[in-house]
């Protein structure tokens, strides 16, 4: 997403191949974040699972105006791309830093 922001990366033939590896480097995250709820919570995954996608939700809707807004203001979607390479570099951070696979007691 940094390259795609970057003037050389706004061309249809790189921003099309860029923009593909960042959707799939995302998906290949996102099966090892549902994957990681079904080890720590496996009595209680989909209860989990309902919770995290209804806050990805609410999430998902506030970014489409936060996003207009930026694109609004600066005319670009630099900023945008910007913003959210920088927030899921953040959130790897603590999933890799915060998260790991021991399971929580249903007790």
């Amino acid at each position: 997403l940094v390259l795609i922001s970057h003037p050389l990366g706004n061309r249809l033939e790189v921003a099309v191949p860029l923009f593909m590896l960042a959707l799939g480097m995302k998906a290949l995250g996102q099966a090892g974040f549902v994957a990681n709820m079904s080890d720590v919570a496996a009595q209680s995954a989909g209860k989990l699972f309902g919770l995290s996608n209804t806050v990805g939700s609410f999430a998902g809707i506030l970014s489409v105006s936060i996003s207009g807004l930026i694109l609004e203001r600066t005319g670009s979607f630099t900023a945008v791309f910007q913003l959210t390479a920088a927030m899921y570099a953040a959130a790897a951070a603590v999933f890799f830093f915060l998260c790991d696979d021991t399971p929580i007691s249903s007790e």
